[in-house]
């Protein structure tokens, strides 16, 4: 598992892009079908987060991959330039932007279990993450 910094950094970009679409936690619970204290301990970092669930997020929060890249590159201060391959599921798509930031347990099942990753030549997290993430 992750260690607690990363969450919080997760949930602090979840938090950013929930706050610049002025969403209340109660409205993104209602969309995503999350209760709103889940939500918040999400946002905190103190509840760990399935890809499932953060693609519920994402969708209640009317928000994308490339969103929550730009949100992640704007909570941690890094820079770089994500690739991802045209065509794949959103859930997908999230999975290779958490992976280029670190968070590769959402990652690891997901390649296993995702034929349009493999058919586009993933076949590990240390691939994915090679070729997500551009310097």
């Amino acid at each position: 598992m992750k260690n607690v910094s990363s969450f919080v950094g997760l949930g602090a970009a979840l938090r950013r892009i929930r706050l610049g679409k002025e969403l209340t936690l109660d409205e993104v619970g209602k969309r995503a079908g999350i209760h709103t204290s889940s939500l918040s301990r999400f946002e905190r970092g103190t509840l760990h987060l399935k890809l499932e669930t953060l693609d519920r997020i994402l969708e209640g929060l009317g928000a994308d991959a490339l969103d929550l890249g730009l949100a992640l590159r704007l909570e941690s201060g890094r820079t770089c330039e994500l690739q991802l391959p045209e065509g794949l599921p959103e859930a997908e798509r999230a999975a290779l932007t958490l992976a280029a930031f670190g968070f590769e347990d959402f990652v690891k099942s997901l390649v296993r279990r995702s034929k349009a990753l493999r058919e586009c030549g993933y076949s590990s997290t240390a691939r994915v993450t090679a070729q997500t993430v551009r310097p």
